[in-house]
């Protein structure tokens, strides 16, 4: 799958008038920290501008300046940004954006969100026109509802991205879901539980050939294997053509927690067998001894002939919670591993920010930021040369992978806190004198561009200044 990437060789930009006119202050003194925001410059005011290497701003629509922005998704010209929690408020809901002027995208239509759900997952495929929604049941909301469903909202965006039209849901009834993917093809949708003891298995595989009536296929837990734990899946990744998925996968023996990749073939489910099983080839895992967050992401990427998943690690901290909070470094980072022989991976690099090393924990724990990867995106899965990371508090990343034993960082952009943000902001981030970059991220090869969410400051279209390759 590519996520909605547009697949292409690496073009060379286009500078649109809107550049130079959004052009970011530079970065704070010299010790700074790869990927900080210091608590010396959020004191100052300095923090509410953004910080930027090598890449510029071209446009944003901040959404009314409602914060609580989730995810992204897209099609064309159009952007489909995602509240955070769904709630009665017409601001708590996913909002299309029409992005054909990049310098000025602007907010055509708000959706209803869903009271008493996060709301924070959305994605679109390209091919079929589709946009889901998935707002996920939670006890607890800024906003004060009781909890909601935990649905796929089916939208049909295929005669105009900028007018979805609402066709289907699918009913998860009493599971608690947390992500999801949508084939290349656009027939299927996998979709996570991320918790190891939670209700429902660890992936699920419904059927959206009919949007009207989506139903599913089959479902894949680790404990389905003789002798082998409840599992839980965060995210995943699957190939164009359906057979394989990559998921990042943990579980549970004697109260620790194992976590990583976990390889599975999916064939059967794609080829719409009868009964289909989705069987394990192997798993790669990294915690123990990494155990200090959790396996969040992974992105499939082509480099010099060999097949690599791209994985990041979402951190909850070692001493925190699943509410971020108590935190402190070390915080989570990437890794580039070798799936070119699926039956064994094989990491050969990692791609860390000063800002997430124990060694500088007195310099930023005093930050009360969150200096931990959790998305991305590539310039292209089919030929990668450049990687984009939302890297929370320390903004978006671009990462030169061309030599995946070595991989470079080339630029960021981290945008300015929003104190007065409008809507009630989630306790997961507690401190408003930072912005938290949240989302995955496109990459545009006809222009150059690069599109992600942050929570406060929404979608931003966002260039490299200097390219390799251009």
């Amino acid at each position: 799958m590519t996520r909605g990437l547009v697949a292409g060789a690496l073009a060379g930009a286009l500078v649109c008038s809107g550049c130079t006119r959004s052009a970011p202050a530079p970065a704070s003194g010299g010790d700074r920290l790869q990927g900080q925001v210091p608590l010396e410059d959020q004191q100052s005011g300095r923090s509410q501008k953004p910080y930027a290497s090598n890449v510029r701003l071209v446009g944003q629509q901040d959404v009314q300046n409602r914060g609580e922005n989730g995810n992204l998704g897209w099609i064309g010209d159009c952007a489909y940004v995602a509240a955070y929690f769904g709630g009665h408020d017409p601001l708590e809901g996913m909002a299309v954006i029409d992005a054909s002027n990049p310098s000025n995208p602007t907010v055509v239509t708000m959706e209803p969100g869903t009271p008493g759900t996060r709301e924070s997952q959305v994605e679109a495929n390209e091919k079929r026109g589709v946009v889901i929604v998935m707002p996920f049941r939670v006890q607890k909301t800024p906003y004060g509802d009781p909890p909601g469903p935990t649905e796929l909202q089916i939208y049909d965006a295929s005669k105009d991205c900028k007018a979805p039209v609402r066709v289907g849901t699918y009913d998860f009834g009493d599971i608690v879901t947390h992500e999801f993917r949508i084939s290349d093809d656009g027939n299927t949708v996998w979709v996570t539980v991320s918790g190891d003891t939670a209700a429902g298995d660890a992936l699920s595989a419904i059927d959206i050939a009919d949007l009207a009536h989506p139903k599913l296929l089959t479902t894949w837990d680790l404990s389905q294997e003789p002798g082998m734990p409840k599992s839980g899946m965060h995210d995943l990744d699957v190939n164009t053509d359906g057979t394989r998925a990559y998921g990042n996968v943990s579980w549970l023996v004697d109260g620790v927690t194992h976590q990583g990749l976990t390889v599975l073939d999916t064939s059967e489910v794609t080829a719409r067998r009868p009964n289909p099983k989705i069987r394990r080839i192997s798993s790669f895992n990294w915690g123990p001894p990494e155990d200090f967050g959790f396996t969040h992401s992974s992105q499939l990427a082509h480099i010099n002939g060999r097949q690599y998943l791209i994985t990041e690690d979402e951190t909850m901290g070692a001493t925190g919670g699943p509410d971020h909070h108590g935190v402190g470094a070390p915080w989570g980072w990437a890794r580039v591993i070798d799936i070119t022989d699926e039956r064994y991976p094989l990491q050969v690099s990692t791609i860390k920010l000063e800002a997430n090393e124990s060694r500088f924990a007195s310099r930023t724990d005093r930050d009360k930021a969150i200096y931990g990867s959790h998305y991305l995106g590539v310039d292209n899965p089919a030929n990668t040369s450049l990687v984009f990371f939302t890297w929370y508090s320390s903004g978006l990343r671009v990462w030169d992978v061309r030599d995946p034993y070595a991989p470079k960082e080339i630029g960021y952009y981290i945008p300015g806190a929003r104190p007065n943000a409008k809507l009630a902001v989630s306790d997961s981030y507690p401190n408003k004198n930072v912005d938290y970059t949240y989302s995955y991220v496109r990459y545009r090869p006809e222009t150059g561009h690069i599109w992600f969410n942050s929570l406060f400051n929404g979608f931003q279209i966002v260039e490299l200044v200097n390219r390799p390759g251009r």
